[in-house]
């Protein structure tokens, strides 16, 4: 590894907000046992668990090595370096308007958004810092999330509950990699969660919206180190994929989605089923790996094993588009195929061939997370 002499703080120490059952709560998580560590897991410990401070996505001995990586994270600095006078646009009531309509995609929906592109920009900014140390990173990190969190207070309309559910993992995963940096007071954040964030979790939804809403949960226990919060969430992880996954890896919830408001029918019926099968199993697969940092038993429990047939069900259409069944058009007008960012994260776990081929060439697209830089090979 290439070592440039920087040190980078990664504050696990300081002031820990857990978020409880019944509210936030100041004080020290019990950590998980480490007897229910993750099966199977070759990058973290055995013995991780989920105490306050810990890590998105990363354990201590995976963030270790990123240190001083530049050249791996090249293009993400480049970003930072970029967007380092840019201010954020919090807003106080995420009103958002529906994403689909009758006829297709309505584009206002994303560009009267302004949480996505901070929260992302945030992201970038505290994966900046986690590799090269720089603090001018975490300042830049700490300021978006101050603002949103001194600002917005509602989400009144669905799209606008999809964003925060869809969004704030960037900006949770963000404050986990910067909250030791600069004195920063990570209190008034936690306090955000528990407040105007978790309220608005889609946990009930059956399919990709609640796996996102998982995601969130799971990022909002490994920042406070909540490991309540974060048993429910793996429970409901759990739960969805039990009822997405179907014996032959397909999730038809996902499969037949089109491009319109008629979101399971009409003449594009399937259009966007890969693209809504990456999209579900993208937050499973970051947040499975959240669980076994934090010291559950994953990739071999009952969930694991479904996300391992729908991981592989998914390689093969994104490898073969043409063995995708459920779109009855011409396959070339398939959308979305390569957006399969996480399956850098679960070669770590699982082998297989038609993933490992996809990224291989290359083929990977969609991928907001950094997550092939941070698991590549």
């Amino acid at each position: 590894m290439k070592d440039i002499g920087r040190r980078i703080v990664l504050g696990l120490a300081g002031l820990v907000v857990l978020v409880g059952a019944s509210g936030l709560m100041a004080g020290c998580a019990s950590p998980i046992s480490p007897s229910t560590s993750s099966a199977g897991s070759s990058a973290a410990s055995p013995s991780s668990s989920a105490q306050p401070g810990a890590l998105f996505l990363l354990s201590s001995q995976e963030a270790a090595a990123l240190r001083g990586e530049e050249s791996r994270f090249g293009s993400v600095i480049q970003r930072c370096d970029r967007q380092a006078s840019q201010s954020p646009h919090p807003i106080a009531t995420l009103a958002l308007d529906p994403h689909y309509t009758a006829s297709g995609v309505d584009a206002s929906s994303h560009q009267s958004d302004p949480l996505a592109p901070d929260a992302q920009m945030a992201y970038r900014d505290g994966l900046c810092f986690l590799v090269t140390g720089e603090a001018r990173y975490a300042t830049h990190a700490q300021s978006i999330i101050d603002a949103w969190t001194k600002t917005l207070t509602s989400a009144p309309t669905l799209q606008g509950k999809d964003a925060i559910n869809f969004d704030m993992p960037y900006m949770i995963g963000a404050a986990t990699w910067v909250r030791g940096a600069n004195n920063w007071n990570p209190s008034a954040f936690a306090s955000f969660l528990q407040g105007v964030v978790l309220p608005n979790a889609e946990l009930t939804d059956p399919n990709n919206h609640g796996m996102w809403a998982v995601l969130m949960e799971a990022s909002a226990a490994t920042f406070t180190g909540n490991h309540a919060l974060m048993g429910s969430a793996q429970n409901r992880w759990a739960q969805i994929l039990q009822g997405e996954v179907t014996s032959d890896g397909s999730m038809p919830r996902e499969a037949a989605r089109s491009d319109t408001n008629n979101y399971r029918g009409g003449p594009d019926e399937g259009i966007k089923g890969i693209d809504y099968t990456h999209f579900t199993l993208e937050p499973a697969s970051m947040s499975a790996k959240l669980f076994a940092d934090a010291g559950l038993s994953v990739w071999q429990s009952s969930g694991g094993q479904l996300l391992q047939r729908a991981f592989a069900t998914a390689a093969g259409w994104t490898l073969d588009p043409a063995s995708f069944q459920y779109f009855r058009g011409e396959k070339s007008k398939l959308i979305g195929v390569e957006n399969a960012s996480y399956f850098p994260l679960l070669l770590k776990y699982y082998t297989n061939a038609d993933a490992a081929r996809v990224v291989s060439d290359g083929r990977i697209n969609a991928d907001g997370f950094e997550l092939a830089a941070l698991f590549a090979n």
